[in-house]
Protein backbone atom coordinates (compact mmCIF):
# COMPACT_ATOMS: atom_id res chain seq x y z
CA UNK A 1 0.00 0.00 0.00
CA UNK A 2 2.71 2.52 1.00
CA UNK A 3 4.11 1.89 -2.58
CA UNK A 4 1.56 4.09 -4.00
CA UNK A 5 2.10 7.25 -2.00
CA UNK A 6 4.61 10.16 -2.78
CA UNK A 7 7.37 10.35 0.13
CA UNK A 8 5.63 13.75 1.53
CA UNK A 9 2.76 11.76 1.88
CA UNK A 10 4.76 8.84 3.43
CA UNK A 11 6.19 11.07 6.18
CA UNK A 12 3.30 12.04 7.28
CA UNK A 13 2.12 8.60 7.58
CA UNK A 14 4.96 7.49 9.32
CA UNK A 15 4.87 10.58 11.61
CA UNK A 16 1.55 9.54 12.40
CA UNK A 17 1.92 5.70 12.82
CA UNK A 18 4.72 6.54 15.12
CA UNK A 19 2.96 9.40 17.22
CA UNK A 20 0.09 6.66 17.59
CA UNK A 21 2.43 3.12 18.16
CA UNK A 22 1.16 2.01 21.84
CA UNK A 23 -2.95 1.35 20.54
CA UNK A 24 -2.42 0.69 17.53
CA UNK A 25 0.63 -2.01 18.44
CA UNK A 26 -2.39 -3.55 20.30
CA UNK A 27 -5.17 -2.84 18.00
CA UNK A 28 -7.13 -5.40 15.83
CA UNK A 29 -6.06 -3.61 12.17
CA UNK A 30 -3.53 -1.43 14.05
CA UNK A 31 -0.98 -3.92 14.51
CA UNK A 32 -1.10 -4.46 10.74
CA UNK A 33 -0.33 -0.90 10.03
CA UNK A 34 2.89 -1.16 12.36
CA UNK A 35 3.95 -4.17 10.85
CA UNK A 36 3.73 -2.29 7.13
CA UNK A 37 5.96 0.41 8.59
CA UNK A 38 8.40 -1.82 10.51
CA UNK A 39 9.14 -3.31 6.75
CA UNK A 40 8.73 -0.54 4.85
CA UNK A 41 12.43 0.84 3.38
CA UNK A 42 11.70 4.09 3.28
CA UNK A 43 10.66 4.71 7.31
CA UNK A 44 13.76 6.69 8.77
CA UNK A 45 15.64 5.13 11.62
CA UNK A 46 14.40 7.64 14.28
CA UNK A 47 10.86 5.98 13.87
CA UNK A 48 11.63 2.62 13.20
CA UNK A 49 13.76 3.14 16.62
CA UNK A 50 10.75 4.61 18.60
CA UNK A 51 8.51 1.86 17.55
CA UNK A 52 11.54 -0.67 18.35
CA UNK A 53 11.87 0.67 21.70
CA UNK A 54 7.74 0.74 22.67
CA UNK A 55 8.32 -2.53 21.65
CA UNK A 56 11.11 -3.14 24.34
CA UNK A 57 9.38 -1.32 27.10
CA UNK A 58 6.81 -3.37 26.54
CA UNK A 59 7.97 -6.64 25.10
CA UNK A 60 6.12 -9.66 27.58
CA UNK A 61 3.02 -7.21 27.60
CA UNK A 62 3.18 -7.19 23.84
CA UNK A 63 4.43 -10.82 23.20
CA UNK A 64 1.64 -12.31 25.02
CA UNK A 65 -1.22 -10.09 23.65
CA UNK A 66 -3.38 -11.48 20.67
CA UNK A 67 -2.53 -8.68 18.05
CA UNK A 68 0.91 -7.18 19.81
CA UNK A 69 2.41 -10.23 19.52
CA UNK A 70 2.47 -10.18 15.64
CA UNK A 71 4.65 -6.91 15.77
CA UNK A 72 6.48 -8.25 18.33
CA UNK A 73 7.48 -11.09 15.82
CA UNK A 74 7.44 -8.91 12.66
CA UNK A 75 9.63 -6.43 14.34
CA UNK A 76 12.45 -9.25 15.20
CA UNK A 77 12.02 -10.52 11.85
CA UNK A 78 12.89 -7.89 9.96
CA UNK A 79 14.75 -5.68 12.20
CA UNK A 80 18.51 -5.03 11.44
CA UNK A 81 20.87 -7.16 13.06
CA UNK A 82 21.55 -4.35 15.97
CA UNK A 83 17.69 -3.70 16.34
CA UNK A 84 17.08 -7.70 16.68
CA UNK A 85 19.66 -7.73 19.36
CA UNK A 86 18.26 -4.95 21.09
CA UNK A 87 14.94 -6.27 21.05
CA UNK A 88 15.65 -10.16 22.49
CA UNK A 89 18.26 -8.04 25.33
CA UNK A 90 14.95 -6.35 26.42
CA UNK A 91 13.34 -10.10 26.44
CA UNK A 92 15.97 -11.53 28.17
CA UNK A 93 16.63 -8.60 30.80
CA UNK A 94 12.79 -8.15 31.14
CA UNK A 95 11.63 -8.17 34.78
CA UNK A 96 8.15 -9.42 33.89
CA UNK A 97 9.46 -13.02 34.26
CA UNK A 98 11.67 -12.91 30.47
CA UNK A 99 11.71 -15.73 28.45
CA UNK A 100 10.26 -18.28 30.82
CA UNK A 101 7.20 -16.78 30.87
CA UNK A 102 6.92 -16.60 27.58
CA UNK A 103 7.50 -20.67 26.77
CA UNK A 104 4.45 -21.75 28.50
CA UNK A 105 2.13 -19.05 27.19
CA UNK A 106 -0.42 -19.96 24.72
CA UNK A 107 0.44 -16.73 22.70
CA UNK A 108 4.19 -15.73 23.83
CA UNK A 109 5.62 -19.11 22.88
CA UNK A 110 4.96 -18.40 18.80
CA UNK A 111 7.47 -14.87 19.63
CA UNK A 112 10.11 -17.30 21.26
CA UNK A 113 9.53 -19.65 18.12
CA UNK A 114 10.53 -16.98 16.07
Amino acid sequence: LFEHFGPEQLVKIHTQVVKHRLPLIQDKYGNYVVQHVLEHRTVSPDSKMAILTTIRENIITFATHKFASNVVERAIATADEPGRRYLIDGLVESHQGGLESLVDHKIGNFVVQR
